[in-house]
């Protein structure tokens, strides 16, 4: 799915390119989108190229849900869409997607504002990753601050991952604070990865050893209650109504999810 500018459908290759051009600009921080077309006929289009690289989301900005009223859209021969990386909060996110014959739906959020919504495809893939550094920070960039007011500095963090079956991760997060005296602070929880490639944060718990641990688990854990339900897009936009499916976690160096969609053979 991706958001068009102004409320009108695009009619033309020309009013293509500059809604999906505005859109995307509508979800960014800063950074420039950069999109381009190949078309035979509107709406049949041979190609088209969605970059996002080095572009930064806007943290305001929120996933649009599609209501209708919707008409037939443009079909894609081709469709890549890449970020190498886009930084979404904190991290910094590879994304890629590439489809075969795909279908696309015009449609309008609750607002009236024009979306351009997946609805079928040949087939395709799709892969997200953020790596282990930049996830830490991404988990524990609130809690350093907060830590810091109190004068507890984090001196290190040591992230380990699990995958439990098919969408969800266990997270286990070793933190080493210092006032005064270094203390341990072992913080837990789970991510559940749902179909729009979303991550919540859920099952959040805090131990400290020690009096520096008792003080700092005592601190952070009011900040992790904040973060309880807490919900991190893995990617830029949605794959509208298409389903994903052969969905794999891996958590070698990080968190990668790869993922196939389109029609069942």
């Amino acid at each position: 799915m991706f958001p068009l500018a102004g409320a009108a459908f695009p009619s033309n290759e020309t009013q293509l390119h500059q809604a999906l051009v505005g859109g995307l600009e509508g979800l960014l921080a800063s950074g420039h989108p950069r999109v381009e077309l190949e078309a035979d006929a509107f709406p049949t289009i041979r190609r088209l190229h969605v970059d996002l690289s080095h572009c930064q989301m806007d943290p305001h900005s929120r996933p649009q849900q599609a209501v209708g009223p919707k008409q037939s859209g443009i079909t894609v021969a081709r469709l890549d869409v890449l970020a190498h990386p886009l930084q979404v909060l904190e991290a910094s996110l590879d994304v890629d997607l590439a489809a075969r014959d795909a279908l696309f739906d015009f449609d309008q959020d609750a607002r009236g504002r024009s979306l351009l919504v997946l609805s079928d495809a040949a087939d395709g893939h799709l892969r997200a990753n953020i790596n282990k550094v930049d996830l830490e920070e991404l988990l524990l960039s609130s809690a350093r601050a907060a830590a810091a007011k109190s004068g507890i500095t984090i001196e290190g963090t040591e992230l380990e991952l699990t995958s439990v079956g098919e969408r969800s991760v266990e997270v286990h997060v070793r933190v080493t604070a210092r006032k005064f005296f270094a203390a341990v602070v072992r913080i837990s929880g789970r991510l559940d990865i749902d179909q729009q490639l979303t991550a919540q944060v859920s099952n959040l718990s805090c131990e400290g050893e020690g009096m520096v641990g008792s003080l700092a688990r005592h601190l952070l854990e009011g900040h992790l209650k904040c973060f309880e339900g807490y919900r991190v897009p893995l990617t830029a936009f949605s794959q509208g109504e298409v389903r994903l499916r052969d969905l794999r976690i891996h958590t070698d160096d990080g968190l990668e999810v790869q993922a196939s969609f389109g029609r069942e053979v």
